[in-house]
């Protein structure tokens, strides 16, 4: 009897751990496309204020000066210092352009740089985009 207990707890264990892991893989599932669309609705409206600022203006300053003055619009519109919707740019050959977080960051090439696990962040984020 003792043993046919036995069983059965371990029977019940094993499913609430089978679904216990089904329920944690779709909420981290669920959260990474929320946090995707989250990063396509600012990447979207970034986009949408430069057009609107620079469309059909053919601007009678040099590039690198559109370029900081892109720069500084978004650092405006998503700088916030408790880190939270913040925007860091990078141009493809790893040189960090923008980072309202770590602005000592911003001109130094970081496109070997590697997180606590050894992964290359910037070179995977620029292979990837």
């Amino acid at each position: 009897m003792s043993l046919f207990v036995l069983l059965f707890i371990t029977l019940v264990i094993y499913e609430e751990y089978n679904d216990f892991e089904r329920d944690a893989s779709s909420i981290r599932k669920q959260y990474i496309l929320d946090q995707k669309e989250k990063i396509r609705y600012d990447i979207n409206s970034v986009l949408k204020f430069i057009q609107h600022s620079y469309k059909n203006k053919k601007p009678q300053i040099d590039t690198q000066t559109l370029k900081k003055q892109i720069i500084d619009a978004i650092e405006y519109l998503y700088g916030r210092q408790d880190g939270t919707g913040y925007i860091f740019i990078y141009d493809f050959d790893g040189i960090n352009l923008s980072d309202p977080m770590q602005s000592n960051n911003r001109g130094k090439n970081l496109y070997t740089f590697k997180d606590r696990n050894g992964v290359e962040v910037i070179k995977d984020l620029i292979a990837v985009s």
